[in-house]
């Protein structure tokens, strides 16, 4: 057929996915991003042009996490590794990165401590308990502490890092799932990441 018509029959089949599949499945989602992306952007623009990036960025990120977590729920696997490493950054990542931006302190080791957290949170978010990326983001923040010489933040985050292994070393227990309940060991781990968050302020 003519362009046109080809173009006319292309517009026709995405209206009707878009009827049919797209807004049924994911309409709230979207409708959530788009009232919230404005604020987002204005909120952004306001600060540094670094700030801006990271808000879009958290942004798409939520979305793809609510499209993920809608096409997961009908799965067997409920919690793929793509899920779990885009709810990390939408959550927790990224909004580390916005503070530093947003407090002048968006160096390597804000970044680099950043990151290391953001895998400690991508571990408490993972059924079951991903142990080890719980136990290696924060020594990888305990080391730059090391590296900062704040003797008493190193003292600190020692005993909660013992404390932790004395919990994950524990016989299990049959309690309800690590995202639904702000057990010990999340008190634990928000307890490491506030004090290693210190170390960039000392900076």
């Amino acid at each position: 057929g003519s362009p046109a018509w080809r173009a006319a029959n292309w517009l026709g089949r995405w209206r009707v996915w878009w009827r049919t599949t797209f807004w049924p499945q994911n309409g709230e989602a979207f409708s959530t991003i788009c009232g919230l992306l404005p604020v987002a952007v204005l909120l952004g623009a306001l600060l540094t042009p670094a700030t801006l990036t990271l808000v879009c960025a958290a942004v798409v990120l939520a979305w793809l996490v609510a499209l993920w977590r809608k096409e997961t729920s009908s799965s067997r696997d409920s919690h793929p590794w793509r899920l779990t490493v885009a709810d990390a950054w939408a959550q927790f990542g990224i909004p580390w990165m916005i503070g530093c931006a947003a407090m002048g302190k968006s160096t390597w080791l804000g970044i680099a401590l950043g990151i290391c957290l953001t895998l400690s949170f991508m571990g408490l978010s993972r059924q079951p308990l991903w142990r080890f990326g719980v136990l290696a983001g924060q020594l990888a923040g305990f080391i730059i502490a090391l590296g900062m010489r704040q003797m008493l933040v190193i003292a600190a985050i020692s005993v909660l890092l013992i404390a932790q292994i004395g919990l994950l070393s524990a016989p299990k227990s049959g309690e309800a799932p690590v995202t639904q309940s702000l057990s010990g060991l999340h008190v634990l781990v928000l307890g490491v990441m506030l004090l290693s968050s210190l170390t960039v302020g000392f900076e």
